[in-house]
């Protein structure tokens, strides 16, 4: 009955949340919606504080889609692009897996929409162009997360969680004493730099909401580790 309803109000998208059914169907029409948490509140979810904002989420991993994940959990619509045959890397991280679906992608993507959009071609570029038509683009509000910010000597590196802890100097208190640099048992690198960009972005939305102009955020891994030093 889920998909009945989600599919009636989708239009002419395809509702599922199979990842094997992501893998198999990669045209740009293909539409998810998470089914991880009540019929009610997906499909109704107009009680939260950010009802009317909607996010495009084209991040993957943790950092950008936990901070999104907050906003769907605020009541905000969040739809996440993805690489069609592929999607975000960790619809395949497990064990503990939800039937064929990995609970690591459900926990950190619940209340969210996605769709897989190649955005190289004319027909991913039109199917944007449909979600946010061309009156959004003068209250944009743009957040960009990376490993090393978008300029400076490392902006071309990719970044992960374990890099930046490590080059910002988490790793080296961590562990027991006397011994080498150790891991943290938790990503939170990751998890800091999206909690730090959710209040980036509602205070970009509170300056959009009093001037009419967006903004154009940055928040990368490094400076977020280094900043929880400072």
């Amino acid at each position: 009955m889920y998909l009945d309803r989600a599919v009636r109000l989708a239009g002419p998208l395809l509702v599922t949340t199979s990842r094997r059914h992501f893998a198999a169907n990669v045209d740009t029409r293909r539409y998810f919606s998470q089914g991880v948490i009540s019929e009610e509140k997906a499909l109704n979810r107009k009680s939260g504080p950010l009802h009317g904002i909607r996010i495009l989420d084209l991040t993957r991993i943790l950092a950008g889609p936990f901070c999104s994940m907050l906003f769907g959990d605020l009541g905000a619509e969040v739809i996440k692009i993805e690489q069609p045959g592929k999607g975000d890397d960790t619809r395949n991280w497990g064990p503990p897996f939800q039937g064929d679906q990995s609970c690591y992608f459900l926990s950190i993507n619940r209340n969210k929409k996605s769709v897989a959009v190649n955005l190289k071609t004319p027909e991913g570029k039109d199917l944007i162009q449909k979600i946010f038509p061309g009156n959004y683009i003068f209250r944009f509000c743009g957040l960009i997360t990376t490993g090393f910010g978008s300029d400076g000597p490392y902006a071309h590196r990719s970044g992960y969680d374990v890099v930046a802890a490590a080059m910002g100097g988490l790793m080296h208190i961590t562990g027991p004493e006397g011994g080498d640099p150790c891991r943290v048992g938790v990503a939170m690198t990751d998890l800091a730099t999206g909690l730090y960009a959710k209040g980036a972005i509602l205070a970009a939305l509170y300056q959009r909401e009093k001037t009419g102009i967006g903004q154009r955020i940055d928040c990368d891994l490094l400076s977020t580790q280094v900043r929880n030093f400072s």
